[in-house]
């Protein structure tokens, strides 16, 4: 009975002891907008670790959502268009990210995750959330992000550190090979543990627009547009 209550304070104390007061009441802060907002969405997205065993390469990372609250202020950098902006959440898992962009006027929102078992319980959330919803189409697809087209009209593409390496490389062709195909205008959100290497730094057809450092427990926001001239000066977010 007593569990969480003690889990809790265990977790606040270590934050405290690490990172001092402020910080440990802003993760509290944190943690009742979490609780908030799924009773308000009447969903259930919080990790749990049970579907690594799903992932099909080890440069797949497990499903870990950013707080609600730090999403939001992710999305907001998009300044979004409703009537053009399509939304695709990479690594979608149980699709805290795909609801809480529905909620903002995005023409379309799409997550994508391989793992089936965590797409069940989107779709589940999806349809609970429904009437909170202010984008009309979502869609939660399975798929290896690898082998995912991606549609010709996505122009904001979030990601928070879903995978690295080869599927990362994948992934970033398969942007390239869109916009060559349809020409447009778009916004990656890339957020990341700040100790680890940001992927989109090095890609010159990127610009940097932003830079939003200890969004959360060491998590950074780089923002970026893409460009048509190719000798661009590289990209240093």
């Amino acid at each position: 009975m007593f569990t969480a209550p003690i889990r809790f304070a265990r977790s606040f104390g270590r934050r405290w002891a690490v990172r001092g007061t402020r910080y440990a009441l802003r993760w509290v802060w944190h943690r009742l907008y979490e609780s908030l907002c799924e009773r308000s969405l009447g969903v259930d997205t919080k990790p749990d670790g049970r579907w690594r065993q799903e992932l099909p390469s080890v440069d797949c990372h497990g499903y870990l959502p950013l707080p609600y609250d730090s999403i939001q202020k992710a999305i907001e950098r998009a300044a979004i268009n409703p009537e053009h902006d399509v939304f695709l959440d990479y690594g979608s898992g149980k699709g805290r990210a795909v609801i809480t962009a529905a909620t903002y006027p995005f023409r379309r929102v799409i997550g994508i995750d391989v793992s089936e078992s965590l797409n069940e319980i989107a779709r589940a959330n999806l349809r609970s959330a429904r009437p909170k919803l202010h984008s009309r189409t979502v869609q939660v697809i399975t798929a290896d992000a690898r082998d995912y087209r991606l549609p010709d009209d996505a122009t904001v593409l979030y990601f928070y550190n879903p995978f690295r390496d080869e599927v990362m490389q994948a992934v970033q062709r398969e942007i390239r090979r869109s916009l060559d195909a349809v020409p447009r205008n778009i916004k990656i959100l890339y957020l990341y543990p700040q100790d680890q290497v940001n992927p989109f730094a090095d890609c010159q057809w990127l610009r940097p627009v932003e830079r939003v450092d200890d969004l959360w427990e060491n998590v950074r926001l780089a923002v970026y547009e893409n460009h048509q001239d190719q000798g661009a000066e590289l990209a240093v977010v």
